[in-house]
């Protein structure tokens, strides 16, 4: 019985040593890869251009851009939406094709510009930029500070919704 007892106490640490090890294994190639995503992401935020395109410094820079890509007709429809529904009516289409092409998603010196500014997420930066470029053309003023707080807030409110889900599942 004391052999038994003896053995399977053997049984239960060796395996909790080998489930400790495992998850030593899989934190560290976990923080190798993040160090690798880290040092590409870096490299890519020194970059001005990406995939053979400019990516902007900035908003103004945007701006500046999209006045050279934005094909006249375009602008006059861009310009006649509401500036209450503009993101909302041209995220899907201009959203998409500026994240393709400034490589905001993936990281570039854009993203980086925007991180700097605590703009928790990629699809927010794209809210920022189509709704200051609107702002812009219409010669109003752009309040960036309080977009960025408007999407702060809504990531926290998101992130307690994700949180709260997770805990109603256990």
């Amino acid at each position: 019985m004391i052999y038994q007892s003896l053995l399977l106490v053997l049984l239960v640490f060796t395996g909790f040593v080998s489930d400790a090890q495992d998850s030593i294994r899989i934190k560290v190639q976990q923080t190798t890869m993040e160090k690798a995503r880290d040092s590409a992401y870096q490299a890519r935020i020194s970059l001005s251009e990406l995939d053979g395109h400019y990516i902007p410094l900035d908003l103004l820079d945007c701006f500046k851009e999209l006045n050279k890509i934005m094909e006249p007709s375009a602008k006059e429809a861009f310009m006649e939406i509401p500036d209450s529904i503009v993101d909302a009516r041209t995220h899907g289409m201009l959203g998409l094709y500026l994240n393709k092409r400034w490589s905001i998603a993936e990281g570039s010196r854009l993203t980086a510009y925007f991180r700097k500014m605590k703009v928790p997420h990629y699809d927010y930066m794209i809210g920022i930029i189509i709704q200051s470029y609107h702002r812009y053309l219409h010669g109003r003023p752009l309040e960036v500070r309080e977009q960025v707080a408007y999407f702060n807030e809504l990531w926290e409110v998101k992130k307690a919704k994700k949180f709260q889900q997770l805990l109603d599942k256990q």
